[in-house]
């Protein structure tokens, strides 16, 4: 590969390399929420790399909600596990919306958590309101 050409681990190999540390992290202590959260994180990753090779990212993307809500569920005051939990959400409805399909599900689930992100932490209100926003007028244009 190109990256292998310049000294650089391959992106691919980078992804798989993290979902399996953060896995034995998890294997090593189940309650520790930062693990499943970066579990998550790297899964997410994965849908996406997935998706631009015109691949279904959907495994990766439950996969990725899964992490998430575990994380969410070990420490709910936390707003990163929100915040990537409503990327995941909005990335797979991106990615449904690309293949002519309906996000709404998505869509709401992502506004959901974004909303949760910024409960946990006002700070973030600035930078994801107009994420929400988009989303409530993507529901409002598409009722069904």
């Amino acid at each position: 590969s190109q990256a292998a050409l310049f000294g650089v681990k391959d992106p691919e190999e980078l992804v798989r390399g993290s979902i399996e540390d953060f896995g034995k992290a998890i294997a090593l202590d189940a309650k520790h929420y930062k693990s499943w959260m970066g579990r998550g994180g790297a899964r997410c990753n994965a849908g996406i790399r997935a998706a631009s090779r015109g691949e279904d990212p959907g495994p990766w993307y439950r996969a990725a909600i899964t992490d998430l809500e575990e994380a969410i569920r070990l420490l709910p005051s936390h707003a990163t596990s929100r915040l990537y939990l409503g990327n995941v959400w909005g990335n797979w409805g991106d990615w449904r919306i690309a293949q002519g399909q309906s996000a709404r599900s998505e869509y709401e689930a992502a506004m959901k958590a974004r909303e949760g992100a910024v409960q946990a932490d006002s700070g973030l209100e600035r930078s994801l309101r107009p994420r929400i926003n988009a989303a409530v007028e993507w529901l409002k244009a598409n009722p069904k």
